[in-house]
């Protein structure tokens, strides 16, 4: 198969569904090997059957990805409005706190206070504030005080949105995120709820946040729950605080 890295595709066609035919493309190989599987390391490249990965090829690959996105999201998503340095020194991106300090409270959490029954998020509402006094997203408030939106921008915008999202999430999975399905992290909950724990957490000694889960396949038999912890990049992490928290 050679080298997967080059055969990977273009940015914008990075996906779930990519990720997914790496991983049949591993699986397939392994099942097909008569003996048990092995991974070989050469130099910089891992061999697992005929597939072939060269880590450093890999790593540029990511990096350019993680470029684009960012360039991407403070371009179309953010309209220039912040960089993530701006948004790192407003909101301390790096050293984020829980609303409380008990892990069982409902609504705890580092992202919105569902404790506040407004249901207000400051630093969304500062975003909007500012796309509105740059006649952003044709927004526009009338004599009532109805905010009217551009409904042709705004669809514009939700499509860059979407694009963001579809890029980010793979990175999220391939770089000790979760796993690489999408139903799963659906239902992901970004602080407590009566039932779950929150899955967005941040880890100060690291300087970045990641993914937490209790979930494990023998739980259900052994009663047992695992604190599985998967911490992302720091420059991964500032763009998915930034797609949830401000957009």
């Amino acid at each position: 198969m050679g080298v997967l890295c080059e055969a990977s595709p273009g940015l914008e066609y990075l996906s779930f569904r990519t990720v997914c035919e790496w991983m049949h493309c591993f699986s397939r190989a392994s099942k097909a090997m008569p003996h048990a599987v092995s991974v070989w390391w050469t130099g910089n490249v891992v061999e697992v059957g005929e597939v072939q990965i060269d880590f450093g090829q890999y790593k540029a690959f990511l990096h350019q990805i993680l470029d684009h996105l960012e360039q991407h999201i403070v371009q179309e998503v953010l309209f220039g409005v912040y960089t993530l340095a701006n948004l790192e020194g407003l909101y301390d991106i790096s050293n984020l706190k829980e609303l409380s300090p008990e892990d069982d409270v409902v609504g705890n959490g580092i992202f919105l206070d569902i404790q506040n029954s407004m249901l207000q998020n400051p630093a969304s509402t500062a975003f909007l504030i500012s796309l509105q006094k740059r006649h952003l997203l044709g927004i526009s408030i009338t004599k009532q005080g109805l905010v009217h939106f551009g409904l042709k921008r705004c669809l514009q915008w939700l499509n860059d949105i979407d694009k963001a999202v579809s890029l980010l999430m793979p990175l999220c999975h391939v770089l000790n995120g979760p796993l690489g399905r999408m139903t799963k992290q659906a239902a992901l909950r970004a602080t407590n709820t009566e039932s779950t724990t929150q899955a967005l957490v941040f880890e100060w000694q690291a300087r970045t946040g990641g993914f937490q889960s209790g979930y494990h396949k023998s739980a259900h038999i052994t009663g047992d729950h695992k604190d599985i912890l998967r911490l992302v990049p720091y420059h991964v992490w500032v763009l998915l605080y930034t797609l949830i928290q401000i957009v």
